[in-house]
């Protein structure tokens, strides 16, 4: 029963993060609102925080690690994914991605693109539950340069337009220190090409963090301030 479950429940994924792709692809505002239901939502919703992180001080850094000391089983099944879909290339297509062969990992992934236009920047294409967090304004159709604090949104984008550039799978334990107090999470971001040449302008990221403690923790701070 187990595994009938999983199996249909790795097609529903197939047939729904698909769906989000052709429609963001097409920018057909009625797939979005069909797909905001499976891989993150697209209008931003208000935090109680914002306009209150200048009170919160923090820092964070990032070491690389090799993949295959990787543990966490979201992370081991999406770079085993990447691994067999890329077969012998640097990055793989976007064309020929399939969320369905990494469906127990959606939930703590999401899909990053370079662009120019309309803006120049990072934006969150899709998104999945575990990554998304309104406090720090990270959710679907967001700009990384638009997250905050400015010390968290500095290092995402040293962290990913630097994968990009490296154009190879990155591994990281990261370490996060907000008023003293100190946590750890890992990232995994594998290098993906929106087009048909072989040049990275997208990453699929995966985390394994602690979210509600960092949230919990700021919110703490700022009942104090």
């Amino acid at each position: 029963m187990a595994i009938g479950r999983h199996e249909e429940a790795a097609a529903r994924a197939k047939r729904a993060i698909e769906g989000s792709l052709r429609a963001c692809a097409a920018g057909s505002d009625r797939r979005r609102g069909r797909a905001q239901r499976d891989w993150g939502r697209f209008a931003p919703a208000a935090s109680p925080l914002a306009g209150a992180w200048v009170m919160v001080s923090g820092t964070m850094s990032a070491v690389d690690r090799p993949l295959e000391t990787i543990e966490e089983p979201p992370l081991a099944t999406l770079r085993d994914y990447w691994r067999e879909a890329v077969a012998e290339r640097a990055v793989l297509p976007r064309s020929e991605l399939r969320p369905e062969r990494f469906a127990r990992a959606l939930e703590h992934t999401a899909l990053v693109e370079r662009i120019e236009t309309p803006r120049s920047g990072h934006r969150i294409r899709l998104c999945g539950s575990d990554m998304e967090n309104r406090d720090f304004g990270i959710h679907r159709g967001a700009f990384l340069e638009d997250a905050r604090p400015p010390w968290y949104r500095d290092h995402l984008v040293e962290q990913v337009s630097g994968a990009i550039a490296r154009t190879a799978p990155v591994y990281q334990r990261v370490e996060a220190v907000i008023d003293g107090k100190s946590f750890a999470f890992t990232r995994l971001m594998l290098p993906l090409a929106s087009g048909s040449n072989p040049i990275c302008d997208m990453l699929l990221v995966a985390t394994v963090r602690p979210s509600s403690h960092l949230v919990s923790a700021i919110r703490a701070r700022l009942a104090l301030a």
